[in-house]
């Protein structure tokens, strides 16, 4: 039965297990961490992990004893955190999604969102694999680029690629997170305009798996299918193969809508770049839905569509909106554009701690979920609110609190669930904040 305790003690677990065999988690198993030190092992994950927008005196402050004989100092901390390697919070965040399997599924699917989001770094002058020049070319910024699976039942984050901003490439990296979701569920992998590729198809097929792709409309100059013949000004579900190639005898070339003749840069890895024979079969639909405001939205998958109707397809992609809320969490909410350091590594163990508080507050909401009772009577529909969750689900992780204390604190702060309401989405730039306040 999941309860708040069975969630904490969990990770608890986890983290003294690291504790355990911390010679796997620093960078020399001989010395570090072999003395008694203000800031231990253990101590110094879980601050890792309560880490919010504070400067660096205050978080610590926050999370030790208010005892000056106990309470390490700022470069004490920094001196503890140099000395765990990268493979300690990716391993924490790993085993933490394996305790809690991913079981809410839709129709018997297994939904699984990605998308990448752009994360400002404080400048560092020697970190030119994150640098990106202006546009003017006087001067640049520092970013990465993180890459997401998540789980739109669970409202979880099941696996990340992290890139430099100037190197990012979203398709390899969903490829990547393919390849290590062997989990044996039938999965939908649901992405926005700029993933659809044949190769990136043609991965999920192989691994028995499904895709629901947004497409640009046929009308666009570089749309997947704007050498198809299809029907205009309503909706519909046409079934195509096609054929890639990397031969461009004129029989192929002729015929663009049963061959893709693709060039030796084209990137497929399922026909050798000098291979000139072979021919690789791709069977797909092509699902066009009409939007309440009356435009047309185009959308490619191999989903069986005899169990699915165009209905479901919309209700299908408009699941997807709820990952791009969930990175706005993960940066305001959890405090991922508050970094405490320009260090790279410090920065990768910051990202992790944030992922892995967001899969905790997310099992901690569910569970308070379950037990919210809500009158019939009321206007509207009530959840907990995640933004109030995660300074709940820090103060637990710290202090000591019984499960109906928790609860209760969780249902406290509830949002109104507005399905229909929409809203122009606001761009505008961003930048890295100063460390002048946190270092």
């Amino acid at each position: 039965m999941l309860s708040p305790s069975s969630i904490k003690n969990q990770l608890l677990d986890i983290i003294s297990y690291t504790n355990e065999n911390k010679h796997l988690f620093v960078n020399n198993p001989q010395t570090d961490m072999s003395r008694q030190r203000k800031c231990p092992f253990e101590s110094l994950v879980g601050w890792t992990l309560n880490l919010s927008s504070h400067c660096m005196n205050k978080e610590i402050l926050e999370f030790w004893p208010l005892d000056p004989a106990k309470l390490p100092t700022k470069s004490a901390v920094v001196q503890q955190r140099n000395k765990i390697n990268d493979a300690l919070f990716p391993f924490i965040f790993e085993s933490f999604n394996e305790a809690f399997p991913f079981k809410a599924k839709w129709k018997g699917y297994h939904i699984l969102a990605c998308d990448g989001s752009d994360i400002n770094l404080p400048t560092n002058r020697k970190d030119m694999e994150n640098y990106m020049p202006y546009a003017s070319g006087n001067g640049g910024y520092y970013q990465i680029h993180l890459n997401a699976l998540y789980d739109i039942m669970e409202k979880r984050y099941t696996d990340i690629v992290v890139q430099p901003r100037p190197q990012m490439d979203e398709r390899k990296a969903l490829c990547t997170m393919i390849q290590r979701n062997q989990t044996g569920h039938r999965t939908i992998y649901i992405c926005d305009r700029g993933y659809p590729s044949m190769n990136l198809m043609a991965h999920i097929m192989k691994n028995d798996q499904y895709f629901l792709f947004r497409c640009k409309p046929p009308q666009s100059h570089d749309s997947m299918f704007r050498h198809f013949q299809l029907p205009e000004d309503q909706e519909f579900c046409v079934s195509k193969t096609i054929y890639v190639t990397r031969s461009h005898k004129r029989n192929f070339r002729t015929k663009s809508d049963i061959y893709k003749c693709i060039s030796s840069k084209y990137k497929f890895d399922f026909i050798d770049v000098n291979d000139k024979e072979s021919l690789y079969e791709l069977s797909f639909k092509i699902v066009c839905v009409r939007l309440d405001t009356g435009n047309y939205e185009y959308l490619i998958t191999n989903l069986p569509t005899p169990s699915l109707t165009l209905k479901d397809f919309k209700e299908l992609y408009s699941l997807r909106w709820s990952e791009e809320t969930s990175f706005r969490r993960l940066k305001y909410a959890l405090g991922l554009v508050y970094f405490h350091s320009y260090k790279r590594n410090f920065v990768l163990q910051e990202l992790y701690a944030r992922l892995i508080m967001h899969n905790f507050t997310a099992l901690m909401a569910a569970c308070a979920e379950k037990k919210l009772k809500c009158s019939p009577d009321n206007k509207w529909e009530y959840r907990i609110s995640f933004e109030n969750a995660v300074h709940v689900s820090k103060e637990y992780l710290k202090n000591k609190m019984i499960n109906r204390d928790v609860i209760n604190l969780l249902q406290r702060c509830l949002s109104i669930v507005r399905p229909d309401r929409q809203a122009p989405r606001k761009v505008k730039s961003q930048h890295a904040l100063s460390l002048n306040n946190r270092s």
